[in-house]
């Protein structure tokens, strides 16, 4: 290896840095541009929740199963963000496997 195809420690650590420091915005922004269905989410589960107390399960399990369900495209849209590929890409390649 000659001197032209090593990389310093230097470049490695800051490409490192780097990095991280994108997936933190890239992180970060997403949550803060889906925060109204994140907070729609826990608010459903939470009120679930109160259904329980006062005996209505039927109707808390249903609740929680929709509002899940709403919940599925903000952590597939969080996921492909994460790994840099299209939701329609991430969605084709689970349907896939899923059939």
């Amino acid at each position: 290896m000659g001197l032209t195809t090593t990389i310093h420690p230097a470049k490695k650590s800051l490409s490192a840095v780097t990095w991280a420091v994108n997936k933190v915005y890239v992180t970060n922004t997403y949550v803060i541009n889906k925060m109204g269905g994140i907070a729609a989410v826990a608010g459903a589960i939470l009120a679930a929740v109160t259904a329980f107390t006062s005996a209505t399960v039927g109707k808390a399990a249903n609740w929680i199963e929709e509002k899940l369900a709403k919940g599925i495209p903000i952590v597939m849209g969080f996921i492909s963000k994460q790994l840099g590929v299209s939701e329609k890409w991430a969605i084709r390649q689970i349907l896939e496997h899923l059939t």
